[in-house]
């Protein structure tokens, strides 16, 4: 990149919940997961600590776990007005945001002035700042988190709930953890985030769903074949007391994979590889269910670059060949792309 100030972009003002621009360590780790209602506000001690370390990032959670209904919502849209401060006020640390805003994403009919009315966000704005978060790691593009992180942070380091007020409003402070993971906000080259339809994960039916979904939506067009074990710890299932793993992880992710095609933001799933990977088909590469089942099998794997040439199978050319010639295929130009015949 140029040293040209000018070709520098940073990130600009949100004006949507659907182009939230969520660090990546919020939507490929367990930093959220899946919980049931009744296991929102259980505590976590050190002892029983969500720890977490792949090639991008190391961390460690505890003090309580974040959901996916509440905890995930909540924290965008606090990113999404402390950025938008940020446009004017570069040490910004405070976020006020009307109640109706809030109840607005997350689809709740919330009444009255009495703080029990409005209990659910009241307790994860409190989850927000008793969660204690020690980063270690988040390596994108060579960047390196300060040291001071690997001292455990909240998310937030103060809130405050204005139930009595008109119009009533939260307001809070974020920590020093947010302001290291966005500190590369004015030259995002630099930024691992993606822009999130924060509505769309709010309206997938299940806590699971919604895991799976937001980060589904970092993925490209060209990335079809996922990891089953990327998904498990997506789901948190090695946190679950006891831990789900085998048939039971395999069984869990295909339930949660049919509630995904029932909300229409995939088409169609199949095992590769035996159960080591799952090939999901988005509505955004084919909405076309027919279509998908007789292509599923010859499109080009994400991984096939890091794997060595396969032998040509002939008949899966000749199959690749036809589907190519199919006008009703020929309508959906990334998937032609995955058609990439072999040579």
């Amino acid at each position: 990149m140029s040293n040209d100030i000018s070709e520098i972009k940073k990130l600009g003002y949100v004006r949507s919940n659907k182009e939230i621009p969520m660090c990546n360590i919020f939507n490929r780790t367990p930093f959220f997961v899946p919980l049931r209602k009744k296991n929102y506000n259980l505590v976590v001690n050190k002892d029983n600590a969500i720890k977490f370390k792949n090639k991008t990032y190391e961390f460690t959670l505890y003090g309580c776990k974040l959901n996916l209904t509440i905890d995930y919502p909540m924290l965008a849209l606090i990113i999404k007005h402390w950025v938008n401060n940020m446009q004017t006020d570069n040490k910004a640390v405070t976020v006020k945001i009307n109640l109706s805003e809030v109840t607005d994403l997350l689809k709740k009919n919330y009444t009255g002035s009495r703080q029990s009315n409005h209990a659910s966000i009241k307790s994860s704005l409190e989850r927000l700042s008793k969660v204690k978060v020690s980063l270690i790691k988040s390596n994108y593009k060579g960047t390196k988190v300060s040291p001071s992180l690997a001292e455990y942070h909240p998310i937030l380091t103060k809130q405050d709930f204005y139930y009595k007020s008109k119009p009533k409003y939260i307001e809070v402070s974020i920590s020093e953890f947010i302001k290291n993971i966005y500190s590369q906000m004015f030259n995002i080259s630099l930024l691992d985030f993606t822009l999130v339809d924060v509505e769309k994960v709010v309206g997938s039916p299940s806590e699971n769903s919604k895991a799976l979904l937001r980060f589904f939506t970092k993925q490209g067009y060209d990335f079809i074949d996922f990891k089953l074990a990327t998904l498990e710890n997506l789901l948190g299932f090695k946190y679950k007391t006891p831990p789900l793993e085998g048939r039971a992880s395999r069984n869990k992710i295909k339930e949660i994979l049919d509630e995904l095609i029932e909300s229409k933001f995939i088409t169609q799933y199949k095992k590769a590889r035996g159960w080591d990977e799952i090939r999901i088909i988005p509505v955004t590469l084919c909405d076309d269910i027919d279509i998908v089942n007789q292509v599923i099998d010859l499109l080009k794997s994400n991984f096939s670059n890091f794997r060595s040439k396969p032998d040509i199978d002939e008949e899966k050319e000749k199959l690749k060949a036809k589907a190519q010639l199919d006008p009703k295929i020929k309508k959906y130009e990334n998937l032609m792309i995955l058609l990439d015949r072999l040579e």
